[in-house]
């Protein structure tokens, strides 16, 4: 269920002049046990304008400023809301309070698919980015859902390892975009091996694909790396 709102350019986040929409659902099939993810887009939430203004618009973004905008402008589940009593064919109740302008996505997931956790994404690729003088060593990440892939995917999980040992958590927020930048601090050339896991409504995660970037000498290859599932 799709809610939006505008009016042009106007724009508001001023409570009083939100607008309450409730859509009450009658004899719905999701059943108990089913999962409703909320998303929001508006001018703070997965947009990255707000935190620019922030930081006063600078032309040229330091590595510290570009890392809080990429975050700011994941998409990922504002709410995820679990249907402890609603059987099917009861009435589900949404509302939501929308600002000006706002686009507010209600996705709602039936309990069977939370049966088995999500499958491993069908293929992961590293694309090393060259390091400068203004930005760290970066590795750019990107995948593709498995063909048997739910659509109730919470959001992917990127674990990094600087030589093929113990992962660390690459991500600090929650994301479900198929893609990912990755900054390695204080190196020359990108590094390590990197995986990747998909976790659904629920907190089930699946099955992790993983690969490296190979090394030649001290240098990265310039081309692309991949792992086929």
């Amino acid at each position: 269920m799709l809610f939006y709102r505008s009016a042009d350019a106007a724009t508001s986040d001023a409570a009083g002049e939100r607008v309450v929409v409730t859509l009450a659902l009658s004899n719905h099939s999701l059943g108990s046990g089913a999962a409703v993810a909320t998303y929001r887009l508006d001018n703070h939430n997965a947009s990255a304008t707000a935190a620019w203004e922030a930081m006063e618009r600078p032309d040229y973004p330091s590595r510290a400023q570009l890392s809080a905008l990429r975050k700011a402008a994941e998409l990922a589940p504002f709410e995820i809301t679990l249907l402890s009593a609603t059987p099917v064919g009861s009435t589900l109740t949404l509302s939501h309070s929308l600002a000006l302008p706002s686009l507010v996505l209600s996705h709602g997931c039936s309990a069977r698919l939370a049966a088995q956790p999500p499958p491993p994404p069908k293929r992961l690729t590293l694309r090393p980015f060259n390091a400068t003088s203004e930005t760290d060593a970066c590795v750019a990440l990107s995948w593709r859902a498995s063909a048997a892939q739910h659509a109730c995917v919470r959001s992917y999980t990127v674990e990094h390892s600087p030589n093929g040992g113990s992962f660390v958590l690459a991500n600090s927020n929650d994301f479900i975009f198929e893609a990912f930048t990755h900054a390695q601090p204080n190196v020359v050339a990108p590094n390590g091996c990197y995986r990747v896991a998909a976790v659904d409504y629920w907190g089930q995660r699946g099955s992790w694909v993983t690969t490296c970037l190979p090394t030649l000498g001290n240098m990265i290859s310039p081309y692309a790396y991949s792992v086929v599932l």
